[in-house]
């Protein structure tokens, strides 16, 4: 097995902490794109980027009710297109 990058670490810890904080959603296929993108933007400061992750996954952010409920928002997003 290879090695993981630093850069990999830094997503696995964003996520792994935000699944950690909210068991509710945990981790969903899908949110290391999102956690990834924060992460290049933020030059991969974990503590900001989970920070980030957090504002954008409450409430106030809404991104939360996508990955709940059975990604039942996700899926209604889906069948729009």
């Amino acid at each position: 097995m290879l090695p993981c990058s630093s850069q990999e670490n830094s997503l696995f810890n964003v996520l792994a902490c935000y699944a950690k904080l909210a068991p509710d959603v945990s981790y969903c296929q899908g949110m290391n794109f999102f956690a990834g993108m924060i992460l290049i933007g933020v030059d991969f400061d974990e503590v900001v980027a989970f920070a980030i992750l957090v504002q954008l996954m409450s409430d106030q952010g809404g991104f939360r009710n996508m990955y709940t409920n059975s990604l039942q928002m996700l899926y209604s997003l889906a069948d729009e297109v």
